[in-house]
C-alpha cells in the first residue's frame, strides 16, 4: 500500500514538472522567469529525491538526507525569486540575493561533504530552523489572499514538514520516512492546487481588473500593492472619476464620456508602472490599449520611485 502511495506522490510530482515547464513558456513576457526556473529545479529535486529514497535501495542514507535537504533549500528559491522581480533588479537578484541564499541554508550540508564526515546524517539547530522559518514566511506568504493561497500555503507547510527530520529536537517517535512521506504528499497537492487555480477564470471584468487581478496573482502582495498605492496615487493626482482598491477599479461614475477620458490616462499610468515588470505584449493580451498622450499629459515617472 505504501509502495502504491509512493508511486502516486512520484506520478503527481511529474505532472507539477510539466506544467511548470508550460508555466515558464507563459512567463516569458514578464520579469518571472527566474523565478519558473527555480521552481522547475524545486519539483525535479522533489522528484530525485522521493524517487531515490522509495524506489533506489543501495543509495546510502546519508546521500538520501543530502538530497532531501537540498531539497527544502531550493524550495524556498522560488517565492524569494518574485519578490526580486522588478526590472532592473531582477537581473542581478539571482547572484546577490538567491545563491547566497542557497550557501547560508545549505551550509549544515556542505560541512558534511568533507571525507572524514562523508555520508553523516544531516541536523540543523534553531538558528539555521528560523531562517528557514523566516524565509517561507516571507517567500509562500507574499501569495496569501491571491488565487494562490492554497498552493502556496501547502508548499509552505511541506517544507517545514519536510525539515523535521533534520532539526536536532525532532520527535524520535515519528520516523524520517514519514515526515518525507508526508512533506511530499503535500508539495504534490500544492503542485496540483497551483494547476487548478490557474485555470480559474473570474467574473468577465474590465480590462483594467482583469489585469489588476493576473498581476496581483502572478507577482503576489508585496508588488501589487507598491502599484496599487501608485495607481491610487496617480489617480488622485489626475482627477479621475475611479478608485482602486484590492478588487481592482471601481467607477464613480456613470457619464461614458468621462469614462471614455479617464481610461486614456488610466491606460497610460498602468502601462508605465508595470513596465518594469512585463513587457507591452502582456499588457496587450490583456486588453488594455496603447496610447500616447503627448508631453503635456500628466506624468506618472514621479511615481517610479
Amino acid at each position: 500500500m505504501i509502495r502504491i502511495l509512493q508511486a502516486v506522490i512520484l506520478l503527481l510530482l511529474l505532472r507539477g514538472l510539466w506544467f511548470a515547464w508550460l508555466a515558464y513558456g507563459h512567463l516569458r513576457l514578464t520579469t518571472l522567469t527566474m523565478a519558473a526556473k527555480w521552481t522547475i529545479a524545486a519539483i525535479l529535486m522533489w522528484c530525485v529525491a522521493a524517487w531515490a529514497s522509495w524506489f533506489v535501495s543501495d543509495i546510502p542514507s546519508g546521500v538520501v538526507d543530502q538530497l532531501w535537504y537540498w531539497t527544502m533549500v531550493v524550495s524556498c528559491c522560488p517565492p524569494i525569486a518574485v519578490l526580486g522581480a522588478r526590472s532592473p533588479t531582477h537581473r542581478v537578484w539571482n547572484y546577490f540575493i538567491l545563491l547566497p541564499l542557497v550557501a547560508v541554508l545549505g551550509w549544515p550540508a556542505m560541512t558534511l561533504w568533507m571525507p572524514s564526515d562523508a555520508w553523516q546524517p544531516v541536523a540543523v539547530g534553531g538558528p539555521v530552523l528560523m531562517a528557514f522559518g523566516l524565509v517561507t514566511v516571507m517567500g509562500f506568504g507574499n501569495f496569501v489572499g491571491t488565487r494562490y493561497t492554497a498552493a502556496t500555503f501547502l508548499a509552505g507547510v511541506a517544507v517545514v514538514a519536510g525539515l523535521v527530520p533534520f532539526a536536532t529536537f525532532r520527535p524520535e517517535s515519528v520516523s524520517p520516512d514519514v515526515w518525507h512521506i508526508g512533506s511530499a504528499t503535500l508539495i504534490a497537492l500544492a503542485g496540483q492546487a497551483a494547476i487548478s487555480a490557474s485555470k480559474r477564470q473570474y467574473a468577465e471584468e474590465s480590462p483594467y481588473t482583469t489585469i489588476w487581478n493576473d498581476f496581483r496573482d502572478t507577482f503576489g502582495l508585496v508588488w501589487s500593492v507598491r502599484i496599487l498605492e501608485r495607481l491610487q496615487e496617480q489617480g488622485r493626482r489626475d482627477q479621475l472619476p475611479v478608485e482602486w482598491s484590492a478588487e481592482g477599479l471601481h467607477w464613480c461614475t456613470e457619464d461614458v464620456s468621462a469614462r471614455e477620458a479617464a481610461e486614456v490616462k488610466i491606460s497610460h499610468t498602468l502601462r508605465w508602472l508595470l513596465r518594469r515588470f512585463v513587457e507591452p505584449e502582456w499588457i496587450d493580451a490583456r486588453g488594455v490599449p496603447r496610447v500616447d498622450l503627448g508631453a503635456k499629459e500628466s506624468d506618472p515617472s514621479r511615481l517610479d520611485s
